[in-house]
């Protein structure tokens, strides 16, 4: 049994039982990751009807500078997705990742203190939303790209 704080403050346990011992054994533990459902009727890409949200990502710091952007675009009720040059249509587990990431956004805690700063830029009908993350503790963008299978 582990038990940790999540980015968002609150006590996590996670239970793991060994089953493989031929193999070594990978257990993930994603202190920021939260439990969306209070949240979830803020989405934007869950309303997605024949339109599209562009996000763009921007993360600086001391040894980086990182520029990228996806498209997730709904048509006729099938979700595809522009990443790279790449296009692909998206799964309902995808779909929901997608969400997972877009709420997470959402809540992530105002205070910072890391001399990374990340920057998402929400495009959608005519609108852009903007929200910084300078916590050093949400690495919600490379879990998204892993997620979806996103080569860079």
């Amino acid at each position: 049994e582990f038990i940790y704080s999540d980015l968002f403050g609150r006590t996590q346990i996670k239970k793991y039982k060994a089953e493989n011992f031929d193999k070594i054994d990978t257990l993930r533990i994603s202190p920021d990751h939260i439990d969306i459902t209070k949240v979830k009727n803020n989405s934007i890409i869950s309303k997605l009807n024949n339109n599209q949200i562009t996000i763009k990502y921007r993360s600086q710091g001391c040894f980086h500078k990182i520029k990228d952007s996806i498209v997730i675009k709904n048509k006729d009720g099938k979700y595809y997705l522009s990443a790279n040059g790449n296009f692909k249509t998206l799964s309902k587990d995808e779909i929901d990742k997608i969400v997972q990431f877009e709420c997470e956004l959402y809540t992530l805690p105002k205070d910072g203190g890391c001399t990374t700063v990340s920057i998402y830029k929400l495009f959608f009908n005519g609108e852009a939303k903007e929200i910084q993350d300078g916590n050093c503790g949400w690495n919600g963008w490379d879990n998204l790209k892993n997620d979806l299978k996103i080569k860079n």
